[in-house]
């Protein structure tokens, strides 16, 4: 993509796209996708995680942190 198709900001305009050629707006588009993609899968890792301390599963016992042990 030209340096002259992106605003100081470094956000693309909707007069900018209109002047992009098919190669320009694929490269655009290429990069948007493999940048969300990177997003999603860094944001699905934390989730997980968290989800992951949440349920305890750090504790082979079954049981989470902090829960009454139960009397056999």
């Amino acid at each position: 993509m030209a340096a002259n198709k992106k605003s100081s900001e470094g956000v693309v305009t909707g007069d900018d796209l209109k002047s992009m050629s098919i190669d320009e707006l694929w490269k655009l588009h290429e990069a948007v996708t493999f940048e969300v993609n990177q997003k999603l899968a860094a944001e699905k890792t934390q989730l997980e995680q968290r989800l992951h301390e949440l349920q305890g599963d750090d504790d082979a016992s079954g049981l989470r942190p902090g829960a009454p042990t139960p009397i056999n």
